[in-house]
């Protein structure tokens, strides 16, 4: 029997290997699963089955001695298989569910009923039940119960009406107790003790820009822009640096002098913890940022103790606005804020959007400038600003912040100086907040409202005195700004109006920022200086309007005067995208007027993009057309096919040939991105008339562990670390280009912190020696932790084992266990002992155990050496082990 019973496991399974290493062009194949000639055991399984299942749905476990082949069977207790659903007491890892909620996911013992051996319950403490949210008050025979000791009896004999479920081939444990005798926990809320701080650890983020461009009148220059954050975790603190590095080359090769520049900066150092009082928060010390709400942000180096919405179940994430523009040529976008420039980039000719920044703090206006082929350079401003401040009853938000004003400018003041705010939330529908600021310079304090109006939106309203001081003449400046804030989403017209935004100034207010900015030089001006920081008014606004199927708009737009400047700032961004039979058309307008324009400059684009499936089936590819004028200007088109290589996406490309109007020729422009599961790089190539430029990137990041280095794509603030030793290249789900290295390890790049972050393994790509019980994990880190998601493998050898005991076959329905390095692999033997067992080693002890006596469990060795062991087609081995 043993030898049909392999050649019918190695059949099925050469079949099953076949059809998917054709299905996914890789060497791996699915995960490889293995079937049996039936046996007494499946016979019973099938019975079990809804469909085979009779109305008592119980079973007479003679029936498998009966029909077994061989073994002796009197001494198996196959009572736990006696009724439907019935299974083997034992130590489990099981998903944990109070009430239908998830509140833990760990290893947990099972023990068997004495009148109903399958049915099992869980071994758990009450103590435990309190930290689910099981009130003990409740339920007085749970609270008298040893707190730290495990229950003796079903959680029904200490809890009327609880019920308790074990769903193994879900790995799911369910906990039912009446609602009443719970503690209500917010939706998606998770218990504070589950939160993971994760491990030691070091990180490198690096994100490198570059270009090398050739002017036909001026030579060759070069730019490189590098963007380092590094961080060490030790506990629950956090260590972070923020730093830049640009630098320019011109050389002289036409009769000019070389010209170099470079700059290096950091931006931030700081420390930083979660704290758990007051609602929860961050405190942080050395070089940080100020919140944005009542008062603007700014940086500064001292300590801050401020809320963190995230560790709230409802909270939000930092907002970081979209950077929109249009590029005239191939062009240099960077963006500056707070002084600083965080962000570097190259784009194509068109529309464009800047979705992955990386703000310098929790606010403060971008500065975006985009620098043309032939050196000219548009510049706009970028309004950031929050959506009306509102809190949930009994919600109280604060700030606090001591320390020294800091800035990317040079002759800045830099004061000490004390900033306190909070926000309340009154009631269901009013917020209340109010700060100070204070320096010895600047003296300022705001108040305000907001108001939750129901199917009118949300709105809010704050008022800001402030007294600043200049050196000589100028004297104390008194003066006071108004704020008002309005956000809706009317559903009826899907229109989201998410910021709309006024506030007005008096003459002599100024904010904090603004006051230390002025330089004491005799020969600055002060009205000159009024002219661009004294602001009068300003007001922003952003609206997305779904049209059904016929697309959306989204308008953009902001707007702001200086007292003492003539003409205002202005700029309006809007589009409207569709799509049509899978064909995607897309318009934008970009107007931006400062007062030193002459003239307002405007911008007009068109995109379309064609899938190119319709015509020469699954391909990944587009065919796209540009299109883009500018006011009084040139005209430039291009047309391109663009798409994703690979059989996981992670190859972009794009090429793409045009032609400008008004004698400026032809252009165009090639480009590669790939993401790997070490890093992202990119490449690119485009020319005009007078230019040829390369330009390059690689994005990643290094994270140094207790078990090695773990190379990955970029890395965000909060990140979790795959662990699978010897399971090689092993994909992530829903992180492309994500996979295990040589060792096992990866890199999940971002995860949400203080949130239940499910880590899952693609079963298709493990090998053919891996195997695990359970492919996904649920972590829940804090904010910048570096959390383990550990999975428990087993790589070796497949084998089909007989074992013999005393010459005879072991019971059927006896388990055997491997019992070598505290491992998990176990099996359940069929007839004629023999028993399918996973991960195996080349050699190895094995224990096989059908009752509790010292006749009923022997020990064994066993080598893969023998019989088809040495056929290296044989993907399961087939072996005799004596056991005594």
């Amino acid at each position: 029997m043993e030898s049909n019973n392999i050649k019918n496991i190695q059949e099925k399974d050469s079949a099953r290997g076949k059809c998917n290493k054709k299905k996914s062009g890789t060497g791996k194949g699915s995960r490889t699963t293995y079937s049996f000639l039936l046996k007494p055991l499946s016979f019973f399984i099938l019975l079990s089955l809804p469909g085979f299942a009779f109305s008592a749905e119980t079973f007479n476990p003679e029936m498998l001695k009966a029909i077994g082949d061989g073994g002796d069977m009197d001494g198996v207790n196959l009572d736990y298989f006696a009724e439907k659903g019935g299974q083997m007491p034992g130590t489990y890892q099981v998903d944990i569910y109070l009430n239908n909620q998830q509140v833990d996911s760990r290893n947990i013992e099972f023990v068997s009923l004495p009148d109903a051996p399958g049915k099992l319950y869980g071994a758990i403490t009450p103590a435990e039940m309190a930290e689910y949210g099981v009130k003990l008050d409740s339920f007085p025979e749970l609270k008298a119960a040893p707190q730290d000791a495990k229950l003796t009896k079903p959680l029904s004999a200490y809890v009327p009406q609880a019920t308790e479920n074990l769903d193994l081939s879900r790995k799911r444990y369910d906990i039912t107790v009446p609602q009443i005798g719970v503690n209500m926990r917010p939706r998606n809320s998770v218990d504070q003790k589950r939160w993971d701080n994760g491990i030691a650890a070091f990180m490198v983020n690096y994100s490198y820009s570059g270009s090398t461009t050739e002017h036909d009148n001026s030579g060759q220059s070069q730019s490189n822009f590098v963007n380092l954050r590094v961080g060490a975790n030790l506990a629950a603190w956090r260590l972070r640096n923020y730093s830049t590095y640009s630098q320019q080359h011109t050389d002289g090769s036409h009769g000019g002098s070389d010209q170099n520049s470079s700059k290096f900066e950091s931006i931030n150092t700081y420390l930083q913890r979660d704290v758990h009082f007051l609602q929860g928060g961050q405190l942080t010390i050395g070089e940080y940022s100020t919140p944005a709400d009542v008062f603007d942000s700014m940086q500064f180096t001292g300590i801050q103790l401020a809320s963190d919405d995230q560790m709230l179940p409802d909270s939000m994430n930092q907002f970081a606005p979209t950077v929109r523009g249009i590029a005239k040529s191939n062009a240099q976008v960077s963006i500056k804020q707070n002084g600083y420039v965080i962000y570097q980039t190259n784009v194509s000719p068109g529309p464009f959007a800047i979705t992955d920044l990386y703000p310098s703090g929790n606010g403060g206006d971008m500065e975006v400038t985009v620098t043309e082929s032939d050196g000219s350079t548009t510049k706009f401003t970028v309004a950031s600003s929050s959506v009306p401040i509102l809190q949930r009853e009994g919600r109280f938000k604060y700030n606090l912040a001591m320390g020294q004003y800091r800035t990317g400018n040079d002759d800045t003041e830099t004061p000490k100086f004390v900033q306190l705010s909070n926000i309340y939330g009154l009631t269901s529908r009013t917020t209340i907040y109010g700060g100070v600021q204070y320096a010895e310079n600047y003296r300022a304090g705001s108040v305000g409202v907001g108001f939750d109006l129901g199917s009118l939106g949300a709105v809010s309203f704050d008022a800001t005195q402030a007294t600043s001081e200049f050196d000589g003449s100028l004297g104390t400046q008194k003066g006071q700004s108004y704020r008002a804030m309005y956000a809706k989403n009317f559903e009826a017209t899907d229109t989201n109006l998410q910021i709309a935004g006024y506030r007005y100034s008096t003459k002599g207010y100024y904010a904090f920022s603004d006051v230390q900015d002025y330089q004491h030089d005799s020969e600055n001006d002060f009205d000159d200086y009024n002219r661009s920081h004294n602001q009068r008014s300003k007001m922003q606004m952003s609206i997305n309007q779904t049209i059904g199927d016929y697309g959306s708009i989204y308008i953009s737009g902001s707007q702001q005067d200086y007292w003492g400047g003539d003409g205002k700032e202005k700029l309006l961004q809007l589009g409207y995208n569709t799509s049509l039979y899978g064909i995607s058309y897309g318009f934008n307008y970009n107007y931006s007027k400062n007062p030193g324009m002459t003239e307002a400059d405007q911008v007009f684009a068109f995109n379309m993009s064609v899938p190119l499936d319709k015509f020469m089936g699954p391909t990944g590819s587009w065919a796209t057309y540009n299109m883009s004028t500018k006011r009084h200007g040139s005209t430039i088109q291009q047309a391109g096919v663009s798409g994703t290589l690979l059989e996981d996406h992670n190859l972009s490309y794009a090429v793409q040939q045009g032609y400008e109007n008004q004698g400026n020729g032809a252009s165009g422009n090639a480009s590669l991105d790939y993401k790997g599961g070490s890093g992202e790089a990119n490449l690119g190539y485009s020319y005009d008339q007078d230019t040829r430029q390369w330009s390059y990137g690689l994005q990643g990041g290094v994270l140094i562990h207790e078990n090695g280095i773990t190379l990955s794509q970029p890395l965000g603030d909060t990140i979790a670390l795959v662990k699978a030793p010897g399971a090689d290249d092993v994909e992530v789900e829903n992180n492309s280009g994500v996979h295990t290295d040589w060792r096992g390890y990866a890199v999940v790049p971002y995860a949400q912190p203080y949130r239940k972050n499910n880590v899952t393994l693609k079963t298709e790509s493990f090998g053919d020696d891996v195997d695990m019980d359970m492919t996904s994990k649920t972590v829940i880190p804090t904010r910048g932790a570096v959390v383990v998601a550990d999975f428990d493998t087993r790589v070796g050898q497949r084998a089909l084992v007989q074992m013999l005991f005393m010459g005879k076959p072991v019971p059927f329905g006896a388990t055997v266990s491997l019992l070598d390095n505290n491992s998990t692999v176990t099996g359940i033997v069929s007839d004629n002992g023999e028993v399918y067992l996973t991960g195996l080693p080349e050699s190895g002890n094995i224990q096989a155990k059908w009752g509790n006596g010292s006749n009923e469990q022997c020990k064994g060795t066993y080598t893969l050496a023998g019989s088809n062991a040495s056929d290296p087609s044989a993907l399961v081995k087939q072996i005799t082990a004596q056991c005594h």
